[in-house]
């Protein structure tokens, strides 16, 4: 919620610039789309008494349940503001694309009038194997004392044994992801402009018909069943 605020007041207090361009590439997530179907954009974040601040270049389209879907080219980001984090930047960045795609009437509206839309911000994250050593524990082996409850070891029983699991991830490919979240206009009478307004909240999911990339070739030593390669979409 504290970020969102920021960006907001900075939108209050701040002039701010975009420039498009035309970008030929197509983007890994989301999965099966073409090149003709993206636009490509460059946003120059620029506020008054500091100039520009970061840039970054991105492309957009509409999926065909009418919602614009974003994917940001991290690769190309350029944080000009001397203090700020590259994340803070990206935050303050990506909020602003949000706002840009807004769809807010071209026409006055009327006081309280809003308009709510959801846009989505696609990327993809690694998928992994989670391979495993398993130890085998004697039967009467006990936990003597633990300081801290929250570490104690993850022992478990199968077939009547007992085991502790020492656990390695290795990366087998990526999956797509999506953010979503609901953009609001809304109409005030005193400026006679619309504003804009992010929604605090947003969702975090699996896009639609995407699974890791990747084919995982492990068996599972206890059990003799595949370990699929798998990601979450943090």
């Amino acid at each position: 919620m504290k970020k969102y605020l920021i960006s907001i007041l900075f939108t209050i207090i701040c002039l701010i610039t975009f420039k498009n361009e035309l970008v030929y590439c197509q983007p890994d997530c989301p999965p099966g789309t073409l090149p003709n179907e993206w636009s490509g954009n460059h946003i120059d974040v620029v506020y008054r008494y500091f100039g520009s601040i970061g840039s970054v270049d991105y492309l957009s389209r509409t999926n065909g349940a009418g919602m614009k879907e974003i994917s940001i080219d991290w690769t190309t980001l350029s944080n000009k503001m001397l203090g700020l984090s590259d994340k803070a930047i990206q935050e303050i960045v990506e909020y602003e694309i949000l706002s840009s795609l807004a769809p807010c009437p071209g026409y006055p509206g009327y006081e309280g009038q809003t308009i709510n839309a959801q846009i989505a911000i696609v990327y993809k994250t690694k998928c992994y194997v989670n391979t495993k050593c398993a130890l085998k524990l004697d039967i009467n082996q006990e936990i003597e004392c633990c300081d801290a409850p929250e570490i104690n070891p993850d022992i478990y029983e199968y077939k009547s044994s007992r085991y502790i699991n020492y656990t390695h991830q290795i990366e087998c490919g990526f999956k797509c992801c999506q953010r979503v979240y609901t953009v609001k206009c809304y109409w005030d009478s005193l400026y006679e402009r619309w504003f804009t307004n992010l929604e605090p909240t947003f969702t975090k999911e699996t896009y639609p018909g995407s699974n890791c990339s990747g084919v995982s070739t492990f068996i599972d030593c206890l059990t003799n069943q595949p370990i699929p390669c798998q990601g979450n979409c943090d």
